[in-house]
């Protein structure tokens, strides 16, 4: 967790759950620095 979103470690990779929409989800994956799987059920972080 960290300001920008809720991600979950996998088997398949990290995966966003919620986004804090302060933030676009380009700018998150540039943050994340690795490969990032958007969740179907992506939701705003509460």
């Amino acid at each position: 967790m960290t300001e920008m979103g809720v991600m979950e470690v996998t088997g398949k990779g990290l995966v966003l759950t919620e986004y804090n929409p302060e933030f676009t989800l380009d700018q998150i994956r540039e943050a994340t620095g690795c490969s990032l799987i958007i969740s179907e059920s992506l939701k705003e972080m509460a």
